[in-house]
């Protein structure tokens, strides 16, 4: 029983989320705290499974990698996007000045 309600937390967490980065898609700061709630939602979710499985917390940690590396490189694209245009609004960006 314990289980099944902190599966549960882990899908409303994920859902609402990914309801949170399609609502929200204005801003990159507000897109990046999105990815970085879907992707703790997908930690917590494995760690949980792989527990409850008896397996090996390798998959998790290499989770964990990725959503560190997603999270510096998110934020560095968010610093360059405000030193070249001046603000994080995602209408500012063209693809044609690129």
């Amino acid at each position: 029983m314990m289980i099944g309600g902190m599966v549960l937390v882990m899908y409303f967490l994920f859902f609402f989320s990914v309801v949170t980065f399609i609502i929200n898609g204005k801003h990159l700061l507000s897109l990046l705290l999105a990815l970085e709630a879907i992707m703790m939602g997908l930690f917590c979710f494995s760690v949980v499974i792989i527990s409850f499985l008896e397996l090996e917390l390798f998959y998790c940690l290499v989770i964990l990698t990725f959503s560190a590396c997603e999270a510096s490189i998110g934020l560095s694209v968010l610093v360059n996007m405000i030193n070249s245009h001046g603000s994080s609004s995602l209408s500012s960006l063209s693809l044609i000045q690129c």
